[in-house]
């Protein structure tokens, strides 16, 4: 999944769509594989730190500084996600989302805008 499917970004409508539906067509596996001891879950991934973004630098839109942890997913963050959801850990866990984004999806917006806003106005400039 992504967590794209619940926060569009702009001109990716196909890509957004695509990832709501893997969620709803998990919560229906849920419910209807369910009597057959088979689990459903979804892990949400955000940003990841993948050779491409490291090579992307400065060009990166989206990093650590836009998230509340001030940081964005290794991969090893989401395999540990899809881990916890095939082990008994998770045994009663099904029809479920599980975000992994540094807590990008828990806010309206990064707290960084609300810096840059304030550092406008000190200047002036809004």
């Amino acid at each position: 999944g992504s967590n794209t499917s619940d926060r569009a970004i702009p001109n990716r409508a196909a890509y957004s769509a695509s990832k709501g539906g893997i969620n709803s067509m998990s919560k229906a596996f849920a419910v209807d594989l369910g009597k057959y001891g088979i689990r459903s879950n979804v892990v949400l991934p955000g940003t990841i730190k993948t050779q491409r973004w490291v090579e992307m630098g400065s060009k990166q839109i989206v990093h650590g500084t836009l998230s509340p942890i001030g940081d964005i997913s290794d991969f090893e963050d989401i395999a540990a996600a899809a881990y916890f959801l095939g082990t008994d850990m998770s045994k009663n866990i099904t029809g479920a989302e599980i975000i992994v984004d540094g807590g990008m999806a828990a806010q309206l917006y990064p707290q960084m805008l609300n810096d840059m806003k304030r550092k406008l106005m000190d200047m002036g400039q809004m």
